[in-house]
């Protein structure tokens, strides 16, 4: 009969040898003689039915092979026909959502059954929907977008992004503005853990709409610090210790020191509490002199005036004792230590208790007569160790 309808425009069919081919109801798999890139490009009559490619039959060895889903019975008659190349534009013609598989063994495809989407499978899973406006996976966190060794380029959003997690090799890039400060986790990060000190950075806004930078908190503290009283540090001694000694503690940064010292004890009755300045080393020399006047069970008035001495007086009238209730306490200024124009002065005020069980309190001062900066300070008894004690550091400055 002569072929009816539209010629073929281009494409060539070929019958494929396959007389080496023994049928025996057994057998599944049998060359074809030659390669072919889909099942879809043969026509396969088996007894004279047609069959369909990816359900009757599949290919296998790179499409060199055929094999049947049911193993062709002994005396068969098998007849196969390539199809190659473009027969009448078939990519030109309507679908009609029918699915167009893309490998040799049949489970790679692209169909369009549901109307207005396109589905895409890969090795019989279906993986990826294209519908109007979105390209969406099909199952849920299942596709990756590049691997860690095939990475995209660019990427360009216009809209958000959302993500449960980020990752950022290089230097990220933010446009001036665009994290809001509610935004930031404060109450979810990290506390410091420890004392704020002068190296440790702050973020500050530099001046109205300026730029954000960062800033030391030895700035913060001059300037928050710019006149009054500011806490700086905090000593104490341990049981056995020769002196509690403050180093390197006073500067031109302030004018005037406050030293407050709590539950001092030493561990030998009848002492009392002693000061040596620093300069380059702790002086000892005879260049202290003390004044106080004080209440010593019950007796008003007395003083103390030592001059000349190696140290200077920290006590009331009498000596401390060192039972347990027997503490003294003192608020300590000294003025102007970094001042070279002036002897160094200081002023004392103590409370505590004497070795004989008496109260004893006293308000004094004294100077160091000396014309070099003062740097530290350090506290000491008489005789013996110390048992305990403490001083809080407190800077003073007038602007």
């Amino acid at each position: 009969m002569a072929y009816i309808g539209k010629s073929i425009e281009s494409g060539t069919f070929s019958v494929l040898d396959t007389s080496g081919n023994t049928y025996n109801g057994s057998n599944t798999t049998f060359s074809l003689g030659t390669q072919v890139g889909s099942p879809a490009q043969l026509l396969v009559s088996h007894d004279g039915v047609i069959q369909k490619p990816g359900t009757d039959y599949s290919l296998a060895s790179g499409g060199t092979q055929i094999t049947f889903s049911t193993a062709p019975a002994s005396g068969a008659s098998i007849f196969i026909t390539e199809i190659s190349g473009a027969v009448g534009g078939p990519l030109d013609s309507d679908l009609n959502g029918s699915e167009l598989i893309l490998d040799a063994d049949g489970d790679t495809s692209i169909t369009a059954d549901t109307d207005d989407q396109i589905d895409i499978k890969v090795a019989g899973t279906d993986q990826i929907t294209i519908k109007d406006g979105a390209l969406s996976p099909v199952t849920d966190n299942d596709i990756d977008l590049g691997t860690s060794s095939l990475e995209f380029k660019d990427a360009f959003f216009d809209g958000t992004v959302t993500t449960d997690g980020l990752t950022v090799s290089g230097t990220p890039s933010f446009a001036d503005g665009s994290i809001a400060i509610a935004d930031l986790d404060i109450d979810g990060g990290t506390d410091i853990g420890e004392a704020i000190v002068d190296a440790d950075l702050f973020i500050i806004d530099n001046g109205a709409g300026g730029t954000n930078r960062k800033t030391a908190a030895s700035r913060l503290k001059t300037y928050i610090g710019s006149g009054g009283l500011q806490y700086l540090s905090k000593h104490t001694a341990s049981d056995g210790d020769s002196y509690l000694t403050l180093d390197g503690v006073f500067s031109s940064t302030y004018d005037n020191y406050l030293l407050i010292g709590t539950l001092w004890q030493n561990n030998t009755d009848n002492n009392h509490l002693r000061i040596q300045f620093k300069t380059d080393a702790f002086s000892a020399d005879s260049i202290y002199d003390s004044q106080v006047m004080g209440i010593n069970g019950g007796s008003v008035g007395g003083t103390i005036n030592q001059n000349n001495n190696a140290y200077g007086t920290m006590g009331g009238l009498g000596n401390q004792g060192s039972a347990s209730n027997e503490l003294s306490n003192f608020q300590l200024t000294i003025y102007q230590p970094a001042d070279q124009s002036t002897h160094q002065f200081w002023q004392t005020h103590t409370s505590g208790k004497m070795y004989n069980g008496n109260y004893i309190a006293g308000s004094g001062g004294g100077v160091w007569e000396d014309l070099t900066a003062v740097t530290g300070i350090r506290f000491y008894y008489g005789s013996g160790t110390i048992k305990s004690g403490e001083v809080l550091l407190y800077g003073i400055k007038s602007s």
